[in-house]
């Protein structure tokens, strides 16, 4: 099959910044693992004003004029994003048409408009839908008629979507590799990453990170709460124990990931199956996230996961607290669980091939099935 993989952002800059973050990543990801299963490939992404370095693929890369969502009339986060995202598609059509794709996968509902201008201009291919967040609007129920079929990343999200929308809607999480045991460094060191916006909780983190001793905190990513995130620290007098590292490669935050203790994803908004947490588990870090992050159940049973009431600083110090007082064997007993958890359950052979079959058209899912699994049959 040739698949359009279209997400107007995941070409625009580097990881972690203001608007790009575990999605952009995994729509590379996602591209490049249907390559290995014998497709055809191509992103159709955003291009920058300033040339910028993309991530490795061996999918095919097109690129095409866009809007920052800053540079549309402020009618709301909503507007914008919908905004941005419809006249990306209709600067593009043409080339879309013209590559005459079997299939093309979406990511956002913004997109469902997108979609329903295709079908105008007599596209006739199979469109997929991958669901991260529940960004729901006046008008999108209408536009979903365009599209053939849809899956969500997490339990919660899939219910709410069927629901909305009136159809089956499977779970199928971000897929993840386990990697070796990690080797972590003195003091022990705490790994935050994602993008420095306000619902992502990290100024709750650093007050909560205040109320603990001997250890350090690395956050990686960028956004436009960087810099009073940074003179926050100062000011709680974390400067010599917490690294604001930027926007790292793919590459670089593995690398951070291997000397860290555990991982901290302290969102105060709904979550959905985030990259961060799902890739720490699979390094065998201890996690410590709030209860706005929704992964899967299993990985609560599993008891590999610290939780804390999401906005709850004082929680969420002695969630941390709790964890760097563990003894040795029990972190590394729960990491070994967890990388065994990430390599059944989140491989990418288990879950590309379900996506594969949703854009093939031959899907299985029944609904109401494995929502508690996060195994994706649904």
């Amino acid at each position: 099959m040739k698949i359009c993989v279209f997400n107007v952002t995941s070409t625009i800059e580097r990881i972690g910044s203001a608007e790009i973050g575990g999605l952009e990543a995994h729509a590379f990801r996602l591209a490049d693992a249907l390559v290995r299963r014998g497709h055809e490939a191509v992103l159709f992404g955003g291009a920058p004003r300033a040339e910028v370095p993309l991530p490795s693929t061996v999918a095919r890369v097109r690129r095409f004029p866009y809007l920052e969502t800053s540079r549309l009339p402020d009618f709301g986060t909503r507007f914008r994003k919908f905004a941005q995202r419809y006249l990306f598609a209709r600067g593009c059509r043409r080339e879309f048409l013209e590559e005459r794709f079997d299939a093309s996968l979406i990511f956002k509902t913004y997109d469902f408009a997108a979609a329903r201008l295709w079908r105008k201009s007599g596209w006739r291919g199979r469109l997929v839908a991958r669901l991260s967040g529940a960004e729901f609007y006046a008008g999108d129920r209408r536009f979903a008629a365009a599209v053939d079929a849809m899956y969500a990343v997490s339990g919660r999200l899939a219910s709410e979507a069927g629901a909305r929308y009136g159809r089956v809607c499977p779970v199928i999480p971000n897929f993840a590799a386990s990697s070796p045991p990690v080797a972590p460094v003195d003091p022990p060191t705490v790994l935050a990453a994602g993008r420095l916006v306000g619902w992502k909780g990290f100024d709750l983190l650093l007050r909560a990170f205040a109320k603990t001793k001997e250890a350090r905190l690395w956050i990686a990513g960028d956004g436009p709460e960087r810099g009073r995130l940074e003179k926050l620290a100062r000011e709680l007098g974390l400067a010599a124990r917490v690294e604001f590292l930027g926007a790292l490669l793919p590459s670089a935050l593995a690398a951070r990931r291997s000397g860290a203790r555990m991982a901290v994803q302290p969102s105060v908004g709904y979550d959905s199956c985030p990259n961060a947490a799902i890739e720490a588990l699979g390094a065998g870090l201890t996690l410590v996230a709030s209860d706005a992050v929704d992964l899967t159940s299993r990985f609560d049973e599993d008891g590999v996961i610290f939780r804390f009431r999401a906005g709850d600083a004082e929680d969420l110090a002695s969630a941390l607290s709790k964890a760097l007082c563990e003894p040795r064997a029990l972190w590394e007993a729960r990491g070994a669980r967890a990388r065994a958890a990430i390599a059944e359950r989140f491989s990418e052979e288990r879950l590309v091939s379900r996506v594969e079959a949703l854009l093939e058209g031959k899907t299985s899912f029944r609904a109401g099935a494995g929502l508690a699994s996060g195994g994706g049959e649904r």
